[in-house]
């Protein structure tokens, strides 16, 4: 390694279209281009730094500043940006060459040297820390080697690639050998280059303010958290123009529910079980912690992060880069993909007491398998059940006896219209942590039960008694139990909470936050229940594609990478926190769900009289709507839900406080309300 010669070349031109001469604008005691040549030279594992421009006159300037400055300078043609860094690799004799634009003055020479470390020692074709980006908008480093560069200018043809260096290689990843850069934290929000004239005048007050305590990027970040004035890359946080209840997005779901049963694929997604009329309902994009509607504006989710599913933040780009690797080599062929074996392994090492594993795409489909294997395994009908487990027969069965049943197991209402009436008396429900009641049931259908389907945990935490009584009379009965986990898993600790427990299943169900918002989900069991798979048929071509298995394998990677659970926990409790100091000040009478579950919180007001409940909580979504916060007192926490979001929230928090408090004083709760949120399963009629 300590031969190979490292030379950074940075790339540099006058006539940038968006700020012309934007390289030799002043940036405390250096201009633009010498901030980031000092930057670069200052890396320990960089040979030697030449700045490559063009022989357009109008780069004469920066040729001239070069020659002031004692550095080398080589000028090749103006739009085919790679023959210009091919030669000037010629002509400095380069081994690997680090690729690096001018417009990036806070640049962090500690980023340059993790990034050529780690080519050197992986030897590899291509290494960055852009793809996956972990790091600022800004603080872009690229390094390839001279063999791997010279191949892209022999044979990259189209211009619209060779403007861009290294764009004819990213496009044909698969062809290469590459690695990327990654980071313990996710700074790819952040935006440090300079574009644009705000751009230029933030950076100036960084260089201004820190001076060369800059060249650290943790610096930087401490600065802009303390100043308040962090910059963003995404454009999820602004805001677009026009009230928050109006929009785009309200005239679209005035058109869905014409189009679409229910209006939504989701219950939990309907606008009704927010603010109905006035829900933004749909987004065009997401990162991390924020939400932009279709009218452009940005809103800070304290809600349900995609109802459970984005315990990373959405769209976390290591997962998205890994997805879109998968895409770009086929989601689909008619062989199977060997990343459904590599999971595989990853779950049963992750659950010893596992042997198989089965794929669906949701949590619902996932868990009307997990039956039909019990099923299948015990040549029996009858499922007791506690919790909530999806829209499928075999579940909305129970209301067949009861048309309450499962009133009390999270959604009132549910219909069993188009449930087949035989199913009636199969699945049979019974109350968490109710020992007593379990066993009353047990007797009663003892010899029928096929499976004891529940949740080991939701909110409220287990009686480890009671799961344990249950795996000792599952057993005496020869049946399955199955613990449903697509809520509880991985928020708890990386598997399933049932871990924690010391109580095994027999098949345990995964979906949800597996796999970060990308359709997934896993149904991990015994090797001598899960056999049965085999005798009844179970399959279905869209459980084949990549994507799938591709995203929870690197979904999982970041759990640990991260301590995820950890982080939810502490975000989890900090909202719990908040909600209760600052509804504690008020006279409104509330409660905050149990620290047992912090990273599923749910809040909630508490008269006697439930029009005025949902009533005050209707105004609370609405009002934070106007603040830019999606939230009607649940909160999914998310890995992306830091310091700074919660922060915010809590400032929104204090304010809404006080509204809700001035109207009930006033009387005014359900005018200032409005149409107020359904509190469970109701039918559409337009």
């Amino acid at each position: 390694m300590s031969g190979s010669k490292v030379v950074a070349i940075i790339q540099a031109r006058y006539s940038s279209s968006r700020l012309p001469g934007k390289v030799l604008m002043p940036l405390g005691r250096r201009k633009i281009l010498e901030e980031v040549v000092t930057r670069v030279e200052s890396a320990k594992l960089v040979d030697s730094v030449v700045v490559a421009t063009s022989t357009d006159p109008t780069d004469d300037a920066i040729e001239a500043l070069c020659i002031d400055s004692g550095v080398p300078c080589f000028r090749g043609d103006l739009d085919d940006v790679l023959k210009r860094y091919y030669s000037a690799a010629v002509a400095h004799a380069a081994q690997h060459v680090v690729r690096i634009t001018a417009d990036c003055p806070l640049l962090d020479p500690s980023v340059i040297d993790k990034v050529v470390d780690q080519h050197l020692f992986t030897k590899g074709d291509y290494t960055s820390n852009i793809s996956p980006r972990f790091y600022p908008d800004g603080l872009d480093v690229e390094v390839i080697k001279f063999n791997v560069l010279k191949r892209l200018h022999q044979n990259v043809n189209d211009p619209s690639l060779r403007e861009h260096v290294t764009a004819g290689l990213r496009k044909a990843l698969e062809s290469y050998d590459t690695s990327a850069l990654s980071s313990d934290v996710d700074y790819s929000d952040y935006r440090w280059t300079v574009d644009t004239e705000e751009d230029y005048l933030w950076v100036r007050n960084v260089i201004e303010a820190l001076g060369d305590k800059s060249f650290e990027m943790g610096n930087v970040v401490a600065w802009a958290t303390q100043e308040g004035c962090l910059r963003v890359s995404s454009s999820v946080r602004e805001s677009g123009p026009l009230s928050p209840f109006e929009g785009k997005g309200q005239d679209l779901y005035k058109k869905a529910k014409q189009l679409i049963p229910g209006g939504t694929q989701l219950l939990s997604k309907r606008p009704e079980m927010f603010l109905p009329d006035r829900w933004p309902s749909y987004y065009q994009s997401a990162k991390g912690a924020w939400v932009k509607d279709l009218d452009g504006r940005g809103y800070l989710d304290m809600s349900t992060s995609g109802i459970g599913s984005c315990i990373l933040g959405t769209s976390d780009s290591y997962v998205n880069a890994k997805v879109c690797e998968a895409v770009s080599r086929g989601s689909m062929s008619t062989l199977n993909a060997p990343e459904e074996v590599a999971l595989a392994e990853k779950l049963c090492a992750l659950h010893p007491w596992a042997d198989r594993v089965r794929y669906s795409r949701s949590g619902g489909e996932s868990m009307a398998i997990a039956v039909r294997i019990a099923r299948a395994s015990t040549s029996k009908e009858v499922v007791l059940l506690c919790g909530y487990h999806g829209w499928s027969d075999w579940y909305l069965a129970t209301n067949l006896t009861h048309s309450q049943g499962l009133d009390q197991l999270l959604l009132p209402g549910l219909s069993p219209a188009g449930v087949p009436k035989g199913l009636k008396g199969t699945a049979v429900p019974f109350h968490f942590n109710d020992k007593d009641g379990f066993d009353a049931l047990m007797a009663e259908h003892s010899g029928r039960i096929a499976a004891v389907v529940m949740e080991p945990q939701r909110y409220q935490a287990p009686d480890v008694e009671f799961l344990k009584h249950i795996r000792a009379k599952v057993d005496d009965e020869s049946a399955v139990l199955v613990f449903d986990e697509i809520t509880s898993g991985w928020r708890k600790n990386i598997g399933g909470v049932h871990l924690l427990y010391g109580v095994n299943p027999d098949i345990a169900v995964f979906g949800k936050g597996l796999s970060n918002g990308i359709a997934f989900g896993a149904v991990v069991g015994r090797e001598e229940v899960m056999e049965a798979a085999q005798d009844t048929f179970i399959s279905s071509t869209y459980w084949t594609e990549r994507i799938g298995p591709t995203a929870a394998l690197a979904t999982i990677d970041r759990f640990e990478q991260l301590n995820a659970p950890e982080l939810i926990e502490k975000a989890g409790v900090r909202v719990q926190e908040i909600w209760e100091s600052q509804l504690g000040k008020s006279s409104l009478r509330f409660s905050v769900g149990d620290r047992a579950m912090a990273p599923l919180s749910h809040m909630a007001f508490c008269y006697d009289d439930q029009a005025l409940n949902r009533a005050l909580k209707t105004l609370w979504c609405k009002e934070m709507l106007e603040r830019g916060v999606l939230d009607n007192g649940s909160f999914y926490a998310t890995c992306a839900h830091q310091e700074e979001e919660l922060s915010h929230y809590e400032s929104c928090v204090a304010e809404v406080v006080e509204v809700l408090e001035q109207s009930l004083r006033e009387g005014s709760v359900y005018d200032r309300a409005g149409t107020c949120s359904h509190g469970g399963f109701r039918r559409l009629n337009s």
